[in-house]
């Protein structure tokens, strides 16, 4: 769980298990940006869900 402390409006969960494409138009609120620690951890577990792992 990540919330205010990570730059986010709310607490909330980053979930890779279920990846699903959105259109902007789907984008209906703006929820906040997380830290560029934050954003290569995500950015890596993405990879790794993709199967694009580096090892």
């Amino acid at each position: 769980m990540i919330g205010p402390e990570s730059g986010l409006k709310a607490t909330s969960a980053i979930n890779l298990d279920n990846l699903a494409t959105v259109t902007k138009a789907g984008l209906l609120a703006f929820v906040g940006t997380v830290s560029p620690q934050i954003f290569s951890e995500v950015r890596e577990a993405l990879l790794f869900a993709l199967g694009f792992n580096s090892a």
